[in-house]
C-alpha cells in the first residue's frame, strides 16, 4: 500500500511539471509571435481597421473650410467737424454766409458768398454786409461748426481664417442721416449751419484683419482693423470731393454657438475725412467725420465634412455609409456645439436646467 501511494505521489508530480513546462512553451511562442493589429502594411497580419469604414480625405472641403462669410448690422454716430480756415462768416437778414477773407475788408459787399458748402459749394455773387451785421473772419478768431449724424451700417464680408487670424474684405451699405452743425465760438451771433442735404446713401468696401488675442471656452476677444474707401453718395458734389481711405479700430467680444456659427458685438471707432474745394478760390475746406460704431453680428464657416444626405439618418457623430465618404450630424442645427467625435446634442444636464432648478427630481 506504501508503494502505491509513493508511485502515485512521482507521477502527480510528474503532471505538474509537463503542465507548467506546456503553459511555458505557449506564452514563449505567443510573446515573441507578431502583436495582431499593429501591421497596417499587409500581408497575413490581422488588421482590426480593415472592419471599419475610413474615411477619404476631402482637401477641397477642408479648404473651403478655411473661409467665413458674415453679417453686421448695428448703429453709427458719427461727429462732424469742420474748420473755415482762410474764410469769413456774415450773419445777415439774408441768411448767414461765407466768403474768402480776401474778399472783405470791411466794405459793403463781397464778390463770392456760400450759403452751402457741405456736400456741395452753393452760393451766389455780391453778396451784400450791411454795417449792423455780425461779421467774423478766420485770421482774427477760430470759425469752427460741429454737427452729428446716425448711421444703421450693413456689412457684408467673406473672410479666410488661419491659426488665430482671419483676413478678408467686404462691402457695406450705411444709411445716413444728417443733422445741423453748430458754431464753436460765437454761439449768440451765428445762426446753426443747416446743410441742405439730409440723407444719403453710403457704401464702403475694405480690407480687413482681425487677431484673436484671448480665448476661454467658447469665448473669444478679437482685435479688428479695417481700411476701406467710403463712397459719399450721388448727393455729393464728386467734382469738388476728393477723400482718401479710412481706417476702423473695433475689439470684438465673440461666443462660439458652434464649430460653424460665431456671433459677436464689437465696439468701433473709425477715422475719415474729405476735403471740398472753392471753385472760385484756391482755398478747401475738410469736413472730418470720425465715427463711432456698435455692432453685431455672425460669422458662418463653410462645414467641413457635408451634411449627411439621409434624411431619416439621427446618427450625431461624423460618420460614413460604407462609401467612406465622411458626413456629418443631421441630429443637430448649426447654431449648437456638436463635438464633432462623440455628438454632443445635450451638453448640459437635465437637472442643472434653470426650469429645473426647484425641483426635487429634475427627471
Amino acid at each position: 500500500m506504501a508503494l502505491m501511494l509513493k508511485n502515485w505521489n512521482r507521477s502527480e508530480l510528474w503532471m505538474n511539471r509537463l503542465t507548467r513546462c506546456f503553459f511555458l512553451i505557449v506564452f514563449s511562442v505567443f510573446f515573441t509571435s507578431n502583436v495582431f493589429g499593429q501591421d497596417e502594411g499587409g500581408g497575413d497580419v490581422f488588421v482590426i481597421d480593415r472592419f471599419y469604414n475610413q474615411p477619404e480625405p476631402n482637401n477641397f472641403r477642408t479648404f473651403l473650410n478655411k473661409f467665413s462669410f458674415g453679417f453686421a448690422t448695428g448703429y453709427g454716430r458719427t461727429f462732424y467737424k469742420h474748420s473755415l480756415e482762410g474764410f469769413g462768416i456774415a450773419n445777415t437778414q439774408n441768411g448767414q454766409f461765407i466768403f474768402p477773407n480776401s474778399e472783405y475788408n470791411g466794405g459793403g459787399t463781397v464778390a463770392n458768398g456760400y450759403d452751402q458748402w457741405f456736400s456741395d459749394i452753393k452760393g451766389s455773387s455780391n453778396r451784400t454786409i450791411a454795417g449792423n451785421d455780425f461779421v467774423a473772419k478766420s485770421d482774427t478768431t477760430q470759425l469752427i461748426f460741429k454737427g452729428g449724424g446716425t448711421s444703421i451700417p450693413l456689412f457684408f464680408m467673406l473672410h479666410f481664417e488661419f491659426n488665430r487670424y482671419r483676413i478678408g474684405g467686404g462691402f457695406g451699405l450705411e444709411p445716413h442721416f444728417i443733422g445741423k452743425f453748430k458754431p464753436v465760438n460765437h454761439k449768440n451771433e451765428l445762426a446753426n449751419y443747416d446743410p441742405d442735404l439730409k440723407f444719403a446713401m453710403f457704401k464702403r468696401y475694405f480690407l480687413s484683419l482681425s487677431a484673436n488675442v484671448v480665448q476661454y471656452y467658447e469665448y473669444k476677444l478679437n482685435l479688428d482693423v479695417q481700411i476701406g474707401k467710403l463712397k459719399l453718395g450721388n448727393k455729393f458734389n464728386k467734382a469738388l470731393i476728393s477723400q482718401g481711405v479710412y481706417y476702423n479700430f473695433g475689439v470684438s467680444a465673440e461666443k462660439q454657438l458652434s464649430e460653424f456659427l460665431h456671433v459677436y458685438v464689437k465696439p468701433a471707432f473709425e477715422l475719415k475725412k474729405y476735403t471740398i474745394s472753392i471753385p472760385e478760390s484756391s482755398n478747401s475746406i475738410v469736413h472730418k467725420q470720425n465715427t463711432f460704431f456698435i455692432q453685431i453680428g455672425f460669422h458662418y464657416k463653410i462645414p467641413n465634412p457635408p451634411k449627411c444626405k439621409r434624411r431619416q439618418c439621427m446618427t450625431q457623430v461624423n460618420h460614413t455609409h460604407g462609401d467612406y465618404k465622411e458626413v456629418r450630424s443631421r441630429a443637430h442645427p448649426v447654431y449648437k456645439w456638436q463635438n464633432p467625435h462623440y455628438g454632443q446634442n445635450y451638453p448640459r444636464m437635465i437637472k442643472y436646467k434653470r426650469k429645473n432648478r426647484r425641483k426635487r427630481n429634475p427627471y
